[in-house]
């Protein structure tokens, strides 16, 4: 009688053994989770994400702040930069003449985890030449209304960029289309300007009302 019971007990057993695995192989059961991917960043250095990061960028605010001191120090100005993960290095380009004492300093000098290299930038000057050419030649034609143009360059912004800003007299329709335009790379910015009364109520030179 136990011996017809325990067999009885033992087919039961087996067929639900069976029935739950081939749920299981057909997926209605879930499996077993997979392991955690090891985030790839993990040792990319302090605070840095660098899938949020370009090679133009500055990896931290706080680097950006020790790069506009090396600028002052040094009097020196940077073009641009570039960053390499991998060595955790960061090239500054320098312009418009090369400084061999900001570079004997300055090259190979550890800021935080990150190696600076410095290399001059041959092709700055003479891509920015071109871009105010272009722009002197429009100051020329009166539809512009242009009467100053600036060149900033800022490669520790966030983007950085290099931007070409132009004074105008009055908003036209030719220097309104060619705000936010881009020449080479320079974005333009067209800035409108007001006079102001002088004191025998005659107006002065226009100024920036921004």
């Amino acid at each position: 009688m136990k011996n017809g019971i325990l067999s009885i007990i033992t087919v039961i057993i087996t067929a639900i053994i069976f029935f739950v695995a081939g749920f299981w192989m057909a997926g209605i059961l879930p499996q077993t989770a997979p392991a955690p991917v090891e985030n790839s960043t993990a040792n990319a250095g302090p605070g840095l994400n660098t899938t949020a990061i370009r090679g133009d960028q500055v990896p931290s605010p706080e680097l950006a702040d020790e790069f506009y001191a090396l600028q002052t120090r040094y009097s020196i100005a940077f073009s641009k930069l570039k960053y390499n993960p991998v060595k955790n290095e960061i090239t500054l380009y320098d312009y418009p003449t090369f400084n061999k004492y900001a570079a004997l300093e300055i090259d190979g000098k550890k800021i935080g985890n990150y190696t600076i290299r410095l290399q001059h930038d041959t092709e700055f000057v003479t891509i920015q030449e071109e871009v105010k050419k272009q722009l002197f030649q429009l100051r020329k034609n009166p539809d512009y209304q242009i009467d100053g143009i600036s060149m900033v360059t800022d490669p520790f912004g966030n983007p950085p960029g290099n931007y070409a800003e132009l004074w105008v007299y009055q908003s036209t329709q030719e220097n309104k289309k060619l705000d936010n335009t881009v020449i080479l790379g320079w974005k333009i910015l067209v800035y409108p300007m007001s006079p102001i009364p002088t004191n025998n109520g005659t107006t002065s030179k226009p100024i920036s009302t921004t």
